[in-house]
């Protein structure tokens, strides 16, 4: 298993059954460990992050998103079948991190980072929500989204430097020195329990909070 085992009620009858994936697999399973419908799905290019599963309007009408080798993401409804505008969503390169969803004044955006620090931003119908954003740089950890004021997208590269993307396309960057910078690991996350989110970096020994 690479991904969250997330809980849905597939059935829509309070019995609530888990979804997950491996490397090239898709599964719903029940409360007794047997697989549900057709499951598990394969994705025969093969899978390199763990999946998304999206309900957007609670409706418990589920999607999943995953990318595969061939450096595309792929959309499923519930049941399996193919989303239209992601069967596949093609030329988006090597994307080893879960795909996110938020929903930002009334609009949802499925955002994704690939290996060569490009991010994709798209609408729940596959359209493009915005033009991706080009860092060109190597990171080890996903982003972050922090919709409070000032609303932003952060990550952080292998050397500890931030990279903090506003909804107005601007970048500005942050150093965050912990250690000797090298093979940083990045959380974005509330640690002071208020509404904004702060730095968490992780060093090969070391860890800030900023």
């Amino acid at each position: 298993i690479i991904s969250d085992i997330y809980q849905v009620d597939y059935y829509k009858n309070t019995f609530l059954q888990y979804v997950f994936n491996t490397d090239s697999k898709i599964y719903v399973i029940d409360r007794n460990g047997e697989p549900v419908d057709k499951f598990p799905l394969l994705v025969s290019s093969g899978i390199t992050n763990g999946m998304l599963v999206v309900d957007y309007d609670s409706t418990r009408d589920y999607r999943y998103f995953v990318a595969s080798k061939d450096g595309s993401i792929y959309g499923f409804q519930k049941d399996g079948t193919l989303l239209e505008g992601w069967s596949p969503k093609s030329g988006v390169g090597n994307i080893r991190f879960p795909i996110q969803h938020f929903n930002k004044e009334n609009k949802d955006y499925l955002t994704a980072l690939n290996d060569a620090g490009e991010m994709f931003f798209f609408k729940r119908n596959g359209e493009i929500r915005m033009d991706s954003i080009q860092f060109k740089e190597v990171f080890n950890s996903t982003f972050g989204v922090d919709l409070t004021e000032p609303q932003r997208i952060v990550t952080t590269n292998q050397r500890g430097k931030a990279f903090v993307l506003n909804f107005r396309r601007k970048v500005f960057k942050l150093g965050m020195n912990v250690g000797e910078n090298k093979n940083m690991q990045f959380l974005f996350s509330d640690v002071l329990n208020n509404p904004r989110k702060d730095y968490i970096v992780l060093g090969q020994q070391e860890l800030g909070i900023f």
